[in-house]
């Protein structure tokens, strides 16, 4: 299956201090082959959430991806990422800030 890949800024800002541009590669494109492997995080209307592992620190050390995907569009929307240390689990702030963000995108491309 090939699906379509688009991040937003917030991301594109985090990502780059996370892994190197092949590091983010790999992660994308492994997300990209089965975009349904990892869980829903309850709350957020829809978002998944994936770990990855760091150059040098491994998984448990390593980074948090939120994505949402739609698969009607076969379409994977990258929306943040984070460093494990910086943040375990996403706050109910952060989860309303996520649902809404799901709204904005459903609205723009049509769905709902």
């Amino acid at each position: 299956m090939k699906v379509i890949i688009k991040t937003t800024k917030a991301y594109e800002k985090s990502i780059e201090k996370l892994l190197s541009e092949h590091g983010r590669n790999e992660m994308e494109n492994q997300i990209a082959v089965d975009p349904l492997n990892w869980p829903v995080i309850r709350g957020t209307g829809g978002i998944r959430k994936a770990r990855f592992s760091r150059e040098s620190i491994g998984k448990r050390g390593g980074g948090r991806v939120c994505y949402l995907y739609l698969t009607i569009y076969e379409t994977i929307y990258f929306l943040s990422a984070y460093a494990k240390n910086d943040k375990e689990d996403l706050s109910e702030q952060d989860k309303k800030k996520m649902r809404k963000l799901v709204e904005q995108i459903l609205e723009a491309i049509g769905g709902e």
